[in-house]
């Protein structure tokens, strides 16, 4: 817990070092505009994980109300309700900030 935090911090300052080396020639209305969807790219992925992880819970509550009404059996989890609980979390993260 002392040490993740340090190593990510020296790994993050080396990344962006080498990524301000990388583009330092380079115009800046095209870095900005590639950077702006790389940006917008990671975001939706970071709400989809968000959704994926979030997810697990309201589908144990979905599966154990589809499993006591009878409409699932044994502890199975229908593909529509893994899709669908992701994309609702994922779709209610705050991406924009």
């Amino acid at each position: 817990m002392v040490v993740s935090p340090v190593v990510g911090g020296i790994l993050g300052y080396l990344i962006m070092v080498a990524i301000l080396w990388l583009f330092r020639r380079t115009h800046p209305g095209r870095v900005g505009r590639g950077f702006r969807l790389a940006q917008s790219l990671s975001a939706a992925g970071m709400a989809l994980g968000h959704g994926l992880q979030d997810a697990q819970k309201t589908m144990g509550v979905i599966v154990l109300a589809l499993v006591v009404t009878g409409h699932a059996r044994g502890n199975v989890i229908p593909l529509w309700l893994i899709a669908s609980c992701a994309a609702v979390m994922g779709l209610g993260t705050d991406a924009g900030g």
